[in-house]
């Protein structure tokens, strides 16, 4: 038996547009593309994070504030 691949696809993109269309709009401080950095995590196994390094203006984000959504698949060990 095979899945079907191209429709497990078009059904995973369908529920994506559903779900960035409800979430909420972001409103954060403003900050520059070059401030976020993606590089390895100090968190074991953790792969690439996403990091803040402000340039020479020296702002700082408050804790708990939303950066981004991640619009990606989650994936485990045995994805």
């Amino acid at each position: 038996e095979f899945d079907d691949l191209a429709e497990l696809e078009r059904q995973c993109c369908k529920v994506r547009k559903l779900m960035n269309e409800s979430l909420p709009v972001m409103v954060c401080c403003s900050f520059s593309e070059d401030e976020l950095v993606a590089s390895q995590s100090q968190i074991p196994n953790a792969g690439l994070g996403l990091f803040y390094r402000p340039n020479s203006s020296g702002r700082e984000i408050p804790p708990g504030t939303t950066l981004c959504y991640y619009y990606g698949h989650i994936h485990n060990l045995h994805s």
